[in-house]
């Protein structure tokens, strides 16, 4: 277990005498005093990751001193229209084979996040990336998050889908970015893209409105993404 290598590191730099390592869920332990500073990471791609949200609310209230720091203080939500026919095209082929009707698959391919997308750029964004939601983690209580944002495009191609990424404020001044702007590609943590059922073929001054809400059902979370173009329905997913 990686916390066998945490023991062995910290003695190894000297350290073993003032760090206490406990195996656990952070939600069956109870500290012998109130922490002064909490630290957390248990998202997945996305903030959205089975307990992650109520693990820290239980955490924030039972462990955590009043006015205690936490890190990361918050976790804000974007999206983007993006054009990626490569990946569109990766993900489809083969329900678009020899003239038969897969459609009742391609509902379900098309209606389902984690497709695997390699590195995006800025320049695949075809509107100016809009935030849909924040998750202040000193305040959340609520796992659920819903959102409704629209985006004006601003050149002329084919749309596959909806991009979404989080910035991270670790503290005031500190935080990054998973976001297709950042400097350096994502290693931990990716980018979920949201397909369309269709590629479309969208002008400049198109507006695109989105509904996007994460709920948490069970022990993972369930998406739902609907689009419209122009005001008219689109896409419900």
């Amino acid at each position: 277990d990686s916390i066998v290598v945490a023991r062995e590191a910290a003695a190894a730099n000297g350290f073993a005498d003032r760090i206490t390592f406990v195996q656990g869920l952070s939600t069956e332990f109870t500290p012998p005093e109130p922490a002064d500073v909490m630290i957390s990471d248990l998202r997945g791609l996305l903030p959205f990751m089975g307990s992650h949200v109520s693990s820290i609310v239980d955490a924030r209230k039972r462990l955590l001193r009043p006015g205690g720091i936490q890190i990361p203080r918050k976790d804000i939500l974007w999206a983007g229209i993006i054009s990626a026919a490569e990946t569109w095209d990766e993900n489809m082929k083969a329900w678009k084979l020899h003239g038969f009707d897969y459609s009742a698959a391609s509902r379900i391919v098309t209606s389902t996040i984690g497709w695997r997308i390699k590195d995006v750029g800025p320049d695949l964004l075809m509107a100016r990336p809009v935030k849909w939601a924040e998750m202040d983690y000193a305040k959340i209580e609520d796992p659920d998050v819903a959102g409704e944002i629209e985006f004006t495009i601003e050149r002329q191609g084919t749309g596959h889908g909806v991009l979404v990424w989080f910035d991270t404020m670790l503290d005031e001044e500190t935080g990054f970015s998973n976001g297709p702007a950042s400097q350096k590609p994502a290693k931990v943590y990716g980018r979920s893209f949201f397909p369309w059922q269709e590629p479309v073929d969208l002008t400049p001054g198109d507006r695109i409105g989105l509904k996007i809400e994460a709920r948490l059902t069970g022990e993972d979370y369930v998406y739902r993404w609907d689009t419209t173009l122009n005001s008219r329905p689109l896409f419900r997913q």
